[in-house]
């Protein structure tokens, strides 16, 4: 049974994501648990006692709402709350440390909220913390089916396979076809033997439509926005890589480019 752990602070985003990740992965075999993490940093420390106790009990009655209106929207769905004191990045690494989980879920404004999104110090560092993959559901984007999944590829830095169990499980469960791309500065002809022996390791993609892409730019970014257009791209996945992921693709410097990223569903899977 698949196990989805989807963060809440109650938000209309955090709804919509929350409904995106149910209308996708369905109600057979899955149990969803829905996690508000609450903390309020500015309270005093003699106040702190009263203020937490106050917070747990809203976070539990919200907790209680949320999980009435799931129960009542998804005929037959299996769902659990759980409220925990802390930042959303400790309390999902606490709770994953008691149980596995196979994708964790956050929502986001999309474009309009884009640069807390990106620098905002909540989902930055559950990106670069929590090793679970991780779904992000932009606030507009609307679970309409899922066709075509953009994996932006890096060849020669995907040491093994296993890692994009998340991506091909996803794309079996739906029936979406997988598109590799690789975004190249030099016009060449797609090396598919070696894409096979990077993407088709292990047997990962053997049974999920797959095909592999070069996209000619001289900046990622904008080779994967024209990508992204071009192929009515509805979800895109990305390899998280220790060694520049965090300094390069989520550079404040970059953040105007990687906006077109995060206007669609974007999935994150980590070495």
């Amino acid at each position: 049974m698949k196990s989805i752990l989807i963060t809440t602070d109650f938000s209309e985003n955090s709804k919509n994501a929350m409904n995106y990740a149910i209308s996708m992965f369905g109600v057979k075999g899955v149990n969803y648990i829905i996690l508000n993490a609450y903390e309020d940093i500015s309270t005093t420390s003699t106040a702190m006692v009263s203020m937490v106790e106050t917070l747990k009990k809203e976070s539990i009655r919200l907790l209680a709402g949320l999980e009435k209106e799931i129960l009542t929207t998804y005929e037959g769905v299996k769902v659990e709350t759980k409220s925990m004191f802390g930042s959303v990045t400790q309390c999902i690494g606490k709770f994953s440390s008691e149980r596995t989980f196979d994708y964790v879920i956050l929502g986001t404004k999309g474009l309009t909220g884009l640069e807390s999104f990106i620098m905002g110090s909540n989902t930055l560092e559950v990106i670069k913390s929590v090793k679970i993959p991780l779904l992000v559901i932009p606030s507009h984007i609307k679970y309409q089916g899922l066709h075509r999944i953009a994996f932006a590829a890096d060849y020669e830095k995907l040491k093994n396979a296993d890692i994009l169990t998340p991506m091909a499980n996803l794309a079996r469960d739906t029936g979406a076809e997988v598109k590799i791309v690789n975004v190249s500065e030099v016009d060449e002809a797609a090396d598919v033997p070696h894409a096979e022996q990077g993407f088709v390791l292990h047997g990962q993609l053997e049974d999920v439509r797959h095909q592999y892409f070069i996209e000619v730019n001289d900046r990622v970014t904008d080779g994967l926005e024209t990508f992204i257009k071009e192929k009515n791209i509805e979800m895109i996945a990305l390899v998280a890589h220790k060694y520049n992921f965090f300094d390069g693709l989520f550079h404040r410097s970059v953040t105007k480019q990687v906006s077109k990223l995060v206007d669609i569903p974007l999935l994150i899977m980590h070495e």
